[in-house]
């Protein structure tokens, strides 16, 4: 009896996350420690890998596709995950603009036990739809279980901070920013600074509710040395984005060579 215990207990102590793989597509939950400790938030990610040439959505998908939808039912000792977004890609397919990612990429979550100091179990059930030429729905399930004891680093938290990093910042930065956003009838027109100048890999995410924007930004310099610019992202067509927006509150992401900012704007 005694001995089972024990190899029960060494098992769960060092239970590895569980991999899932579906259709050009890998899922796996890391964590930054191998166990609970006492932390009030534990940080963990939501890693997916795609198979070369495919990518999977945003949360805001774009002019097709599906964000993903995850369902934690079934996590143990949860009571809240929050998910972490990195800057999206922009992907063309029949003159219709997607956003999302390719390669591998990290979710950062922030996961708030019910309980400081007792093991955490982490269920997902994950919808995504993976596309390349065809896309493809499906559901990985994921589980990784983060027993109680000290706070022990996993080989994962180096990723996982890399990952942190490379999220849009909330605030204008010292290399990146926002100043203004300005709504017209058939655009929005962002003022923007950036210390490297803009480039063709300067690009804008527009999430507008009930409107979709994904226009290509046009990045006009409003200064001599570059560093400043007016970014125009034309509306839907047909559609009077003076009258959908007006009252509400956009977010916008501004992506460049030098990193991300992501920021509200009321209209």
């Amino acid at each position: 009896m005694l001995r089972t215990f024990l190899l029960t207990l060494l098992l769960v102590s060092i239970s590895p996350p569980v991999q899932a793989e579906g259709e050009h597509a890998r899922g796996e939950i890391l964590s930054a420690y191998k166990s609970a400790a006492t932390f009030a938030t534990l940080d963990m990610g939501l890693q997916l890998s795609l198979d070369d040439q495919w990518y999977t959505y945003w949360r805001t998908p774009g002019d097709a596709g599906l964000a993903p939808v995850m369902d934690w039912t079934g996590s143990d000792n949860v009571k809240d995950v929050k998910i972490l977004w990195p800057t999206p890609k922009r992907f063309t397919a029949f003159d219709m603009y997607s956003f999302g990612y390719d390669g591998t990429v990290i979710l950062p979550l922030q996961v708030t036990p019910k309980k400081t100091g007792e093991a955490v179990t982490l269920k997902l059930k994950l919808d995504i739809v993976t596309c390349h030429e065809i896309c493809i729905p499906q559901t990985l399930r994921l589980k990784r279980i983060i027993p109680a004891g000290n706070a022990e680093r996993s080989d994962e938290r180096q990723a996982l901070t890399k990952a942190k990093d490379l999220l849009p910042s909330p605030e204008n930065t010292k290399t990146l920013g926002m100043d203004t956003a300005v709504l017209g009838k058939d655009s929005i027109v962002v003022t923007a600074f950036a210390k490297e100048g803009f480039s063709s890999t300067t690009d804008l995410f527009v999430e507008a509710p009930g409107v979709i924007v994904t226009a290509i930004p046009d990045a006009i310099p409003s200064s001599g040395d570059g560093k400043r610019a007016l970014i125009k992202m034309a509306g839907p067509e047909g559609v009077d984005l003076s009258k959908e927006l007006s009252g509400k509150t956009v977010t916008i992401t501004l992506s460049n060579e030098s990193g991300a900012v992501e920021r509200p704007f009321s209209f």
